[in-house]
């Protein structure tokens, strides 16, 4: 289908150098706070003896140990720990773990810790014992085996008492500012949660990109909408599985999605025949189906002309499209005084025309955001404001003058939904319910709204339905186009039902567009 087309289209753009992440089956202690290794984390037993365990995949044989029991002073330097094992056949892959008592089981796995070797942290004295499990895979088979342990003490030199008493002092009269009340209040504009074992493509230290592509979205959605989308904080939540991520816009989730490390998201375009075996999944952005394939798949199913995508692309992509859509909702008064501020030194006479003799900051706000909400880019603000000024006189309605400056952008419009030299398929609507819906219009002080029949507005959503359907079906992009004075109208009934259903009036094409009608919305 076209559509779909279209939408994997835009996951692909936003596909960056892939990276290497640790398994989450691997990954057993849970993360909190500031992602440190000596956090509080949740103790597990680790079962050598599980269910899943293969006899017939090889044991792996540690052949060197880590060695006597070394004691450090407090934030000193420790050297690393080194374990070694070999296997004739199979991958090996370690987890490390932290004990309190002498025993290589029943231990706290070290999130991150996936290597041979381990430098333990001197930031918290007392002692630990560290080990690591070491497992050998064979296809969907493991071995595993524990590494004897490492006694490692950590002393602290006893503190001055008046060193100690001002410390005591500082954290009291730190607790009893009123400003840390007052932060608390603070609502994030968008935030990224994620489970532990998503850390990794967060932290810089461990090779992650995904505060460079953070970056990355609010340059491409500045560029494509001309809006700047407000920063996006990244935290970790102990209370999401490993592998979650949940979207926050205004401190109220949004969406949420899951990944799979070590594999790569397989979406077939519409044209592949020849299937692939994997793990059945949905895209988080679209709700596309798709398939959770391995390394080893990945170079096929490209061949074959599957899209794939890895895991931090999938993240990025999920983002942008959360972010696009709630971009109207983004946008404050603050962040449009800052627009006119940028333009003003260039269009002066324009905005003291405009601001505030004729509209308010909040009704160009209003403006403004009923563009984005549709997916109209506000990044000609000369157009949109020179627009304003012209029709502001004569109706303060935000509504009419939208619609208004929609007709000024028509040539943006007519390029974003209309590929030149080439004729596209749309729906009409019939002259009878345009008719129909303006006799509904009632005009008040607060501005215009609609009282159309319920019987007849559910068999205008029927015949939208049906329209829409068999556009999808032909691989067509669903886009209706009705009257000018219509328009926004017949848009606000159907935004609930068909949120991205596309409605452009006639004066908002240009000229030198081709369009073939292949349906009409009646009733």
């Amino acid at each position: 289908m076209r559509l779909k087309r279209g939408l994997l289209a835009g996951i692909a753009l936003c596909c960056m150098p892939l990276m290497t992440a640790c398994s989450a089956k691997d990954t057993i202690g849970i993360l909190v706070g500031n992602n440190s290794e000596d956090t509080k984390k949740e103790e597990v037993t680790v079962d050598l003896n599980a269910a899943n365990i293969d006899d017939s995949v090889e044991k792996p044989q540690i052949t060197s140990e880590m060695g006597d029991p070394v004691t450090y002073d407090l934030h000193a330097t420790a050297d690393v720990l080194t374990v070694e094992a070999t296997v004739s056949e199979g991958t090996l892959s370690y987890q490390w773990y932290r004990n309190n008592v002498d025993s290589n089981g029943g231990g706290t796995a070290i999130d991150g810790a996936t290597e041979a070797t381990y430098t333990p942290p001197t930031t918290e004295s007392g002692t630990i014992y560290y080990y690591v499990v070491v497992t050998n895979t064979v296809g969907d088979g493991v071995q595993l085996t524990a590494s004897g342990t490492k006694c490692v003490t950590i002393t602290e030199q006893e503190a001055a008492p008046e060193e100690t008493e001002n410390t005591q002092e500082e954290t009291a009269e730190e607790i009893r500012r009123p400003e840390n009340v007052v932060s608390l209040l603070q609502v994030d504009p968008i935030e990224l949660e994620f489970g532990y074992g998503i850390i990794p493509l967060a932290d810089v230290n461990q090779g992650g990109d995904l505060l460079d592509r953070v970056v990355m979205i609010r340059r491409q959605i500045a560029l494509e909408l001309g809006c700047v989308v407000p920063m996006i904080r990244l935290r970790d939540n102990i209370q999401l599985n490993p592998n979650q991520y949940v979207i926050k816009i205004k401190g109220v989730p949004v969406s949420e999605g899951e990944i799979l490390f070590d594999h790569y998201m397989a979406m077939n375009p519409g044209y592949v025949e020849e299937e692939i075996t994997g793990i059945p999944t949905f895209e988080p952005s679209f709700h596309l189906p798709a398939i959770w394939i391995t390394e080893g798949q990945r170079e096929r199913a490209e061949s074959l002309g599957y899209t794939v995508v890895d895991p931090p692309s999938i993240i990025a992509t999920h983002l942008t499209e959360v972010i696009r859509n709630h971009l109207d909702e983004l946008l404050t008064r603050q962040d449009v005084q800052n627009l006119i501020n940028n333009i003003q030194e260039q269009n002066t006479t324009l905005i003291s025309e405009l601001v505030p003799k004729l509209l308010g900051v909040g009704e160009i706000q209003k403006v403004l955001q009923n563009l984005l909400r549709e997916g109209i880019s506000i990044r000609d603000l000369v157009t949109i404001f020179e627009t304003l000024a012209d029709n502001a006189a004569t109706t303060r309605d935000t509504d009419v003058l939208t619609e208004y400056v929609r007709q000024s952008l028509k040539r943006a419009i007519s390029n974003k939904y209309f590929p030149a030299n080439e004729m596209t398929s749309v729906v009409t609507l019939d002259p009878k319910v345009e008719q129909e819906i303006m006799n509904s219009v009632k005009q008040t002080e607060q501005g215009a709204y609609i009282n159309l029949d319920p019987d007849r507005t559910k068999g205008i959503l029927a015949s939208v339905g049906d329209e829409v359907e068999k556009m999808e079906e032909l691989g067509k992009n669903p886009i209706i186009i009705t009257s000018p004075i219509v328009r926004m109208y017949f848009k606000k009934i159907t935004e609930e039902q068909f949120k991205d259903l596309i409605v452009v009036s006639y004066n908002e094409i240009e000229n030198d567009v081709e369009l073939q009608s292949i349906g009409m919305v009646t009733v």
